[in-house]
């Protein structure tokens, strides 16, 4: 302990950098914090411009150069990233430390409207005054009547078995059917980012102003196999909001691309795998799907559709990557929920026709509302069957409108 200089009162000296790097590196090997790359990169940075003395740093501008990939010249008002990962790592802290066994550890904390680490002991715990016993007045023991007892008893056991019939009688919610193979496999999901983007390569990007500008433009890092791969922040952004969704069903889950993945990876984990990349998985892990996405150009322009294989040559649900992203009104996105034969474990693919079609998509399997409509139209044992779905989006000002369902088909 040490005393204030202005009022006297003894305070806790504040802890040695080595001790908070030891502490930093703790949280980010944790289940918490280990699978979201990009809350593990916020943090990681902003301990170590603190500990550096480069407070300078900790601003949003320079958080999202440094640390998400962006432009110099980026507009912050458009682009939340730094705040929604701000406030991905605040609460990731807080879960972290929610955990008795680490009531004791050193604390580190990033306080709401500042990207300024700060670190400080966890403070001792004040022992509870005993509380006085009084003896208490003796009592003459009161007998319960027999007859008492036994409608208690009656009344316990008809309860337990109302309670019995009606969790038989429920169904599970066709959300829960949707997501259990992954939820109640043991293994952490692994969440594949698709749609690989360099930011340095103009070709990849469109024109300014193109379908293909407007939904690549922004990217973020990811590092993978010790390489730097860049994917959509849209398609990040819905990974990120369904690694919470699982979150929540006490399901972790790691966020990686797609790029770098090898297929024992994609057979070690519930799989699910977001993005354009869809039919290259499919075909590595051996099935034909029904529906398939297609693309007459590589170099990021050009028409993308999503085909059904019984009409080969049709494009009613396509968009022209090279239009002005003002005259596209509508995206297609095609969710797909099959069983590896290999391994008895189903995969999800969740991917649009761009970045809006895959959050979209990504928005309607964590939403129970949508989830019971869309399988009100399939047959009853669909959850035993390999099921794909394809959806029109309406796009307005570049983000997801109103969703529907076109069709399915389940085999």
């Amino acid at each position: 302990m040490t005393l204030d200089p202005l009022t006297g009162a003894a305070t806790r000296p504040r802890p040695e950098g080595e001790a908070v790097r030891a502490q930093c590196e703790r949280l980010l090997a944790h289940p918490v914090f280990r699978y979201s790359q990009r809350a593990c990169n916020l943090l990681r940075f902003a301990v170590d411009r603190t500990l550096n003395g480069h407070t300078d740093e900790l601003k949003e501008r320079i958080i999202g150069i440094m640390v998400f990939g962006r432009a110099p010249d980026y507009d912050t008002s458009n682009d939340s990233t730094v705040r929604v990962v701000a406030n991905e790592v605040r609460k990731r802290l807080a879960e972290y430390y929610a955990h008795p066994e680490h009531a004791e550890e050193l604390r580190i904390e990033l306080p709401i409207r500042s990207y300024i680490a700060e670190f400080r002991h966890p403070e001792p715990a004040q022992p509870e005054p005993p509380t006085p016993v009084l003896p208490e007045p003796e009592k003459p023991p009161r007998r319960i009547p027999r007859r008492v007892l036994s409608a208690a008893a009656a009344v316990i056991v008809l309860a337990l078995a109302v309670v019995a019939v009606l969790r038989l009688a429920l169904p599970a919610s066709q959300i829960d059917r949707f997501w259990a193979p992954v939820v109640k496999d043991p293994a952490p999901a692994l969440l594949c980012v698709g749609s690989p983007y360099n930011p340095a390569d103009s070709t990849q990007g469109g024109t300014a102003g193109t379908v293909a500008s407007s939904s690549t433009a922004k990217a973020v890092p990811f590092y993978n196999a010790e390489q730097r791969v860049y994917v959509r922040m849209l398609d990040a952004n819905a990974a990120e909001q369904l690694a919470a969704f699982l979150r929540g069903k006490g399901k972790e889950s790691q966020i990686r691309p797609t790029q770098g993945s090898q297929l024992a990876d994609f057979r070690t984990a519930p799989l699910v795998l977001y993005g354009m990349s869809l039919n290259e998985s499919a075909v590595k892990l051996g099935v034909d799907l029904h529906f398939q996405f297609r693309k007459d150009s590589e170099s990021g322009q050009g028409l993308r559709w999503i085909e059904d294989v019984s009409k080969p040559g049709a494009r009613d649900w396509r968009v022209d990557l090279a239009a002005p992203s003002e005259k596209v009104s509508a995206d297609y996105a095609l969710i797909s929920r099959v069983r590896d034969q290999t391994n008895g474990r189903w995969w999800i693919g969740i991917a649009g026709l761009t970045g809006v079609g895959t959050l979209a998509a990504s928005q309607v399997v964590i939403d129970p509302k949508t989830m019971a409509n869309i399988c009100s139209g399939v047959p009853r044992d669909w959850d035993r069957k390999n099921l794909q779905i394809v959806l029109e989006i309406k796009v307005v000002q570049g983000q997801p409108g109103a969703t529907r369902v076109l069709t399915t088909h389940s085999w």
